[in-house]
């Protein structure tokens, strides 16, 4: 078995009506799972898997118009990456971190300035007296949930490395 690619956001393709996984990022190679007639022909020494031309241009318009694909259990639609099911409409993801205000995540992957994110964090560890845990965070950070945690490790900081250069 292969290794598992992460796809980080400067190796994807931005195409309108694309799909992208939500584990790894892929936007290019996904597994579809369509039970089809189909018929196998000897030829040369080797096997041909033919399908009918009317029920392949049957499924191209239905995987053209039908966003429905990836959101039924199970999903029919994987990611051939991670051979994962968490694969959604590119644009519908960016959109819901656009709408949440995310500072940053591996799905969007445009992440808000090194200092800005500091600056948070300082703020939140000034106002407990540097008093604060990384299981705090969850808790007490209004940004927390919304991605701080994949910024931190997205610049490679901790929660004892911001309170250092904020002096605690």
């Amino acid at each position: 078995m292969r290794p598992t690619k992460y796809y980080p956001a400067e190796q994807r393709r931005y195409v309108y009506n694309n799909l992208q996984c939500e584990i790894c990022g892929n936007t290019e190679y996904f597994c579809f799972d369509l039970k089809l007639r189909h018929s196998l022909k000897l030829k040369g020494g080797a096997l041909i898997l033919a399908t009918h031309s009317k029920a392949q241009s049957i499924i191209e318009n239905a995987l053209e118009k039908n966003r429905g694909l990836f959101e039924r259990d199970p999903p029919l639609v994987h990611c051939a990456n991670c051979q994962d099911g968490y694969v959604d409409s590119q644009e519908r993801l960016l959109e819901y971190c656009w709408e949440r205000g995310c500072p940053g995540c591996r799905t969007c992957g445009s992440y808000i300035d090194k200092e800005e994110m500091i600056s948070i964090c300082t703020e939140c560890i000034r106002d407990k007296d540097g008093e604060i845990r990384e299981e705090d965070c969850y808790s007490i950070c209004p940004v927390y949930e919304e991605g701080l945690q994949e910024v931190r490790e997205h610049y490679d900081l901790t929660l004892d490395d911001v309170k250092l250069q904020a002096g605690y």
